[in-house]
């Protein structure tokens, strides 16, 4: 779904853009789940995530939302 993420101290918080159903999501604790089935090396570009609301797909390289979780967290 379309959205976008605004980050401050403490939080990384989704929020559904325009015409999109859909309720605000705190990421800055998720959990980032390890993609199944890519072969060692290569690039994911995709960051699947565990919240308590449930399971969430971020548009985003793993890499850099575990960097944004760090950043929002000191």
């Amino acid at each position: 779904m379309p959205g976008a993420l605004h980050l401050s101290p403490g939080s990384i918080r989704w929020e559904p853009g325009p015409g999109v159903t859909g309720e605000p999501v705190e990421l800055a604790t998720a959990a980032i789940m390890l993609p199944q089935g890519i072969a060692r090396g290569k690039q994911v570009m995709i960051t699947d995530l565990q919240t308590p609301a449930g399971q969430f797909q971020l548009d985003m390289d793993p890499v850099l939302f575990q960097m944004s979780q760090e950043l929002v967290a000191g």
